[in-house]
């Protein structure tokens, strides 16, 4: 009966979308083919929604480290989540993130076990370091041996970061230097727990003196991505981590994952292409809802 319903449905709006393409001028057409787009990704979003919420355990079960030792949860696009009311430090560092992110910074490093390393590619200036640090450090599996190895090629672009310490008193490094200083003294308070190296995992021209990012610190327990969205650059830095990732145990979270959500398309989104990509080595987990940010378990 319901199958009928909808084939029936669809065929008065085929006849709709004639009469519609028929009558309007293209403007129009354009603007409800957005409008049509932002339909198709919430009805989506509806989907990973339910789907998460009827599989909401994770096996094996992964555990918080934290007083309450609660398991980690599959918690996609929920309007109340494991970390909404988590109430966590303020961050002296200009951030392009969401307090949310914030919050789920402190929440996911709670579940390090320490049987692997942690690594950040593209920190920018460090704000996202800052909020990762100051969870580890509320975890007793990160010892004082542990570091965050952090990476980005630490290039100033004046074209699109100077608009973010704008309102700050932070003076903007000059184009096309590096700001690795300017990370540094931002991440001060933190800097025995960090170990930072310019790399690249993409020659854009303007950081051909970078060395070439590579790996040799052993297995990756957590893994925080943000350092563009094309396949090309994820699949670099991928590749080179891949090898030591910990089936069932790595998490990898990407902070623009949701950037394919744009309306009109944007065609250099392709995280979601590229999670996508790997079928069912990537599970995802979470999907945070007032940011980009999604995670996933590596599975092997």
């Amino acid at each position: 009966m319901l199958r009928r319903l909808f084939h029936r449905a669809a065929e008065e709006l085929r006849r709709i979308y004639k009469a519609i393409a028929f009558f309007l001028p293209s403007s129009v057409l354009i603007s409800l083919a957005d409008e049509a787009l932002r339909f198709r990704h919430r009805l989506n979003d509806a989907v990973r929604h339910r789907k998460a919420k009827a599989n909401c355990d994770i096996t094996p079960k992964i555990m918080s480290q934290a007083k309450d030792a609660a398991p980690l949860f599959r918690e996609v696009l929920n309007r109340k989540t494991s970390w909404s009311n988590l109430q966590i430090p303020p961050c002296p560092v200009p951030s392009m993130l969401t307090q949310d992110e914030m919050r789920y910074y402190h929440y996911i490093t709670r579940f390090y076990s320490g049987i692997g390393a942690v690594v950040e590619i593209g920190p920018w200036i460090g704000s996202s370091t800052y909020n990762i640090v100051s969870g580890l450090l509320n975890n007793s599996n990160f010892t004082d041996d542990k570091r965050l190895y952090v990476y980005d090629d630490f290039v100033w672009r004046t074209s699109w970061m100077d608009k973010w310490l704008t309102g700050t008193d932070i003076k903007s490094p000059d184009n096309l230097t590096s700001f690795q200083p300017l990370f540094d003294e931002m991440i001060q308070k933190f800097s025995t727990h960090i170990e930072a190296k310019a790399m690249k995992i993409f020659d854009s021209g303007d950081n051909s003196d970078v060395p070439w990012f590579t790996w040799e610190h052993g297995p990756v327990e957590l893994c925080i991505i943000d350092c563009g969205r094309s396949l090309l650059l994820n699949e670099y830095w991928y590749n080179e981590l891949e090898p030591h990732f910990i089936p069932d145990r790595t998490i990898i979270v990407m902070q623009d994952w949701q950037n394919f959500k744009n309306v009109p398309e944007v065609f250099s989104e392709n995280t979601k292409i590229f999670t996508d990509s790997k079928q069912q080595h990537l599970d995802q987990i979470h999907e945070l809802r007032n940011s980009g940010t999604a995670t996933f378990i590596y599975r092997g």
